[in-house]
């Protein structure tokens, strides 16, 4: 039906960094409806933080978020991972439609790029796929 989203292959467990509270409430909201389980932060601290305490299976990051610095963010958890041996897919979320914008996250070393303001499809397409590929 319309306006549905599917049910994940998994629940995945979604770390959500964004700087402003209503769009951690919105995205962690439409998370938690297609199964998932959300720890939302709202600064690069807070992101590494939780990535020191919890197994994460996807990042959500802000790209535009003063306090996430989502360059540096990307570059400690890519840092991180060759201590851990386990790579975390990264998604940026942009208001930046431009396809150069997603070039510019692959370049950066996310791993794909959505467009705010998040739809519930979109959102669901990309975890789905990260999902089938764990």
């Amino acid at each position: 039906m319309p306006g549905e989203t599917s049910r994940p292959l998994r629940a995945l467990r979604v770390l959500l960094a964004d700087g402003q509270a209503t769009d951690r409430r919105v995205v962690a909201h439409l998370l938690e409806q297609q199964g998932h389980r959300v720890t939302a932060v709202a600064s690069r601290h807070e992101v590494e933080a939780a990535l020191g305490l919890a197994a994460f299976d996807i990042v959500l990051m802000d790209l535009e978020a003063a306090d996430i610095d989502a360059v540096a963010t990307t570059a400690a958890i890519r840092t991180r991972e060759t201590q851990t041996g386990r790579r975390v897919p990264v998604i940026a979320m942009t208001t930046h439609a431009l396809p150069e914008e997603r070039d510019r996250c692959l370049t950066l070393g996310m791993d794909d790029c959505l467009v705010k303001p998040i739809k519930a499809a979109d959102l669901d397409h990309r975890l789905t796929r990260i999902a089938a590929r764990r």
